[in-house]
């Protein structure tokens, strides 16, 4: 067993982490970023280590699934988003920020509704308990904030020293959750938005085909699924969605049912 497969073993073994999905390229260059800041040798001693030690796995964990977010991250797709999809979902959303990391993607989930005048019902999940721990704090720095327009960050953040702090609002309309997008099946179904976004572009093609599958299979009829600039859905059609302006995909009216 080479020592991709090995790590892959041992983090589904001990952490319940299913790393299958992540291509092999990208999973080299985590592993061997990760031993070179841990200091460790050699292949041998981080298997080694990865076995007996809990908090080396920890550390492990947070290196491969790395967490780099920011609240109203490409602003001109949130705006869009706005002005373009959220109008016809109704007064109350049903929305889902599948890979949440630290809560960015689902306090701007909320604020873009509440800008709409609507109620936001949202589930947030990753991988990552320690990124879910910070997200529940909604506590954000100013970097983190950069897209932010001016009247929307002195709307709904409050400053606190270095930090600017979510409004309580916005945190009580989301439900945070750990959940594996590649192991476990969806969080629910019928959601009006489903934001995945800049998440699967570490997996492998076929990672991402069954990820996708069952995204657009936890969306309503007239659904949106949001993704990130840079990725794309192969075969939508197949899937049932229809592409609209990127980067958003619509499930399709006459579409009752997607195979999972």
């Amino acid at each position: 067993m080479n020592t991709l497969e090995a790590v892959r073993t041992i983090m589904s073994r001990y952490e319940s982490l299913e790393i299958g999905g992540i291509r092999d390229a990208q999973l080299e260059r985590r592993i061997s970023s990760f031993m070179r800041r841990s200091a460790i040798g050699d292949e041998a001693e981080l298997l080694a280590g990865l076995r007996r030690d809990p908090a080396l796995r920890a550390r492990m964990i947070d290196a491969l699934t790395i967490n780099v977010t920011s609240v109203y991250r490409n602003a001109s797709a949130w705006d869009l988003l706005r002005k373009e999809f959220l109008p016809g979902m109704g007064h109350r959303v049903k929305m889902w920020s599948a890979g949440a990391s630290t809560g960015a993607e689902a306090y701007s989930m909320a604020i873009v509704a509440k800008e709409n005048g609507q109620t936001a019902d949202i589930t947030a999940t990753d991988i990552d308990q320690r990124s879910l721990d910070k997200a529940v704090l909604g506590r954000y720095s100013k970097q983190e904030l950069n897209e932010v327009p001016t009247d929307i960050r002195a709307k709904y953040f409050t400053e606190d020293d270095d930090e600017w702090v979510v409004d309580p609002t916005l945190r009580r309309s989301i439900r945070f959750a750990k959940h594996d997008l590649l192991a476990e099946p969806a969080v629910g179904s019928r959601f009006d938005l489903i934001a995945c976004r800049n998440v699967v572009i570490y997996f492998s093609a076929a990672a991402q085909r069954d990820l996708h599958r069952k995204l657009a299979a936890a969306l309503r009829p007239g659904g949106v699924l949001f993704i990130g600039g840079a990725e794309r859905v192969a075969e939508p059609e197949a899937l049932g969605l229809e592409t609209k302006q990127r980067p958003f995909y619509v499930r399709r009216e006459d579409i009752k049912a997607v195979a999972v």
